[in-house]
């Protein structure tokens, strides 16, 4: 291939004709071929152009389905960007150390494949790096050091990020996954907007196979941040249509519990996902025509490939990016069921009363201890009926600013429904009075509360020693007939009784039997998660301290019924309580012995 200086600059410019003319990759049989960007590529470039005639750097974070092209096309712009401009840097971010090496070989492969012309000299080629430039000998030589450009890969992790060079371009791939390997991606995109300066040929990419509920969807939603979001659904791949005619029209089920769900909700989805991606369709009966073929797809493949399973298609082609965060978790908890609690809280559009606590231990009346404040920490959506027995489950935490809340969750016995609960980041001393009052207004409910932190035991500390709450959760034994003076209060999660609750809490979910109405515990069951160490818990940035009361709450129900010895109001033996007085009595001995 000859090309002259004029032809030369048009491929500088024109990445869908470089493409077809440079890049050549493996297609699904094994076999090269020539890039030719496909419609979702071909909508990015456009894209892309728009955004870099606004003269503002581009940012953009992708969340793409699996096998769309997404990668290709980065990886590929990204050559094209730095090796036909002199003194041009990008690098290639992955979440470790095959994926970023693996990046770099696509790289290397494509410069190897170039044609002659559009070739640079390296000086420079291997896992880390291609840096595009005359050898040492030739600079020398000629003056000339060629284009000075380069491509680095590196993980997330690497300290050196920034450090070495500045770069124009950056590339981060699987940014979701991110954090659920421990990284900050706060700290970790102030070390990356360091490296690449805030100038309008900058780019940075963020793209991923969305996660489920952790940091990297709060990125998402963050409407402040200052990148474009592009969601990449299967409405993208054209491939994913069936095409029939008008008498072959079908009329949609609305029903979400029916074999295709309720597809007037998702023909409205597949509408905005055609506009975006194929602006040409013109007049609504293009338009119509497309999302007929779309929707005949969908049920074809619930029907064949999936088996009649319509979840499954939504996570495994999700049109929104709802849908793709939702159910890409592997989240303890029935993502559906989750997702239907909240159109049902969505329809009955519950408004609870909202108070913040009076911390003032000189006022004892529990019925005076919580005001109506609108941005109360106390959400009531059922006043305490008399006659009516309460479980509550608590959750508490240090008060530190910045960390974990302290978390109340009450329920109705025995519909099991919730009607009132509590999240706050609290000293464990004013939780213990939250507990006390909350649990003494609701009939003075079985009260059952997490030793696992210090501020939860401390918060225990205070209920039995200051407040002798009197209904106060403890253990039984069920070989001893009476309650001693070293009972321990309180409410431990271990192995086995975390299974427990999980089960337990699962179960009632599944089943349609616990009427949850806190779109908080709805937003936290979702991140709630099995981590690699195959402990379930809050995926990483996230939390669990409302799921871990409301399903201690759920283990207090289940006890209400059995009855419990009276206990003394006396600190328990090797309580802090405990050693102060005996301390003090082993004073007043000392000082009565020295009299005589």
């Amino acid at each position: 291939m000859r090309l002259n200086l004029e032809q030369f600059n048009i491929l500088k410019q024109d990445f869908t004709k470089y493409c077809e003319l440079n890049i050549r990759i493996k297609n699904k049989s094994g076999k090269l071929q020539m890039l030719t960007l496909n419609k979702m590529q071909k909508r990015l470039w456009s894209l892309f152009q728009e955004d870099r005639k606004s003269g503002k750097p581009i940012r953009w974070y992708l969340v793409k389905m699996r096998q769309g092209g997404a990668t290709v096309f980065f990886t590929s712009l990204f050559y094209w960007l730095t090796s036909l401009s002199p003194n041009k840097n990008a690098i290639l971010i992955a979440h470790d150390e095959d994926a970023a090496f693996g990046m770099m070989n696509k790289i290397q492969t494509y410069h190897l494949r170039s044609e002659k012309l559009l070739q640079p000299q390296t000086r420079k080629m291997n896992r880390k790096e291609i840096h595009f430039a005359n050898s040492l000998e030739d600079a020398e030589r000629t003056g000339d050091i060629g284009l000075d450009s380069r491509i680095d890969v590196s993980t997330i992790d690497s300290k050196a990020i920034g450090r070495s060079y500045t770069y124009q371009y950056a590339l981060l791939t699987e940014f979701a996954i991110y954090p659920e390997l421990g990284i900050d991606i706060d700290e970790r995109m102030v070390a990356l907007f360091n490296a690449v300066p805030d100038d309008q040929e900058s780019v940075i990419i963020l793209e991923s196979t969305p996660q489920g509920e952790n940091a990297a969807k709060d990125f998402w939603e963050d409407n402040q941040n200052g990148f474009r979001k592009i969601f990449i659904s299967w409405i993208a791949d054209t491939t994913y249509r069936i095409e029939i005619s008008i008498d072959e029209y079908f009329e949609l089920s609305e029903l979400p519990d029916s074999r295709y769900g309720d597809e007037i909700r998702e023909r409205e989805n597949i509408i905005r996902e055609c506009k975006f991606w194929y602006p040409e369709l013109e007049g609504e009966y293009e338009l119509e025509n497309e999302v007929m073929a779309r929707l005949a797809w969908r049920r074809r493949t619930i029907d064949t490939k999936l088996r009649g399973n319509k979840s499954k298609f939504r996570q495994e082609y999700p049109t929104t990016p709802e849908d793709a965060f939702a159910t890409s978790t592997n989240s303890i908890f029935s993502t559906e069921r989750i997702l239907e609690i909240e159109d049902q809280l969505n329809n009955l559009k519950l408004k609870p009363k909202t108070y913040r606590y009076q911390h003032d231990d000189s006022l004892k009346d529990s019925t005076r201890k919580f005001y109506e404040a609108r941005y109360g920490h106390l959400s009531i959506f059922e006043s305490p009926v008399t006659g009516i027995n309460y479980a509550i489950g608590a959750d508490g935490a240090q008060g530190v600013d910045g960390g974990d809340e302290s978390t109340a969750y009450v329920l109705k016995l025995p519909t099991l429904e919730e009607v009132a609960v509590f999240s706050d980041i609290i000293r464990p001393d004013e939780f213990a009075g939250v507990l006390n009052y909350l649990s003494l207004l609701y009939n003075k409910a079985l009260l059952g509360v997490e030793l696992n932190d210090k501020g939860g035991y401390a918060a225990v500390e205070k209920l039995v020693n200051y407040y002798h709450y009197p209904n106060l959760y403890y253990a039984i034994n069920p070989f001893q007939s009476k309650v001693s003076s070293n009972v321990r209060y309180g409410w431990h999660t271990n192995e086995i009784t975390r299974q427990i609750m999980i089960r337990d809490f699962t179960d009632l979910i599944e089943n349609n039997n616990i009427f949850i109405k806190s779109k908080k515990l709805l937003t936290q069951m979702k991140s709630f998660v099995i981590l690699p160490n195959g402990k379930a818990a809050a995926s990483p940035g996230k939390h669990d301290d409302l799921v871990i009361s409301a399903m201690i709450a759920v283990q207090m129900a289940k006890q209400v019924h059995i009855p419990r010895p009276h206990i003394p109001k006396i600190a328990p033996k090797g309580s802090p309580d405990w050693w102060i007085k005996h301390l003090g009595r082993s004073t007043e001995n000392r000082q009565t012995m020295n009299r005589k």
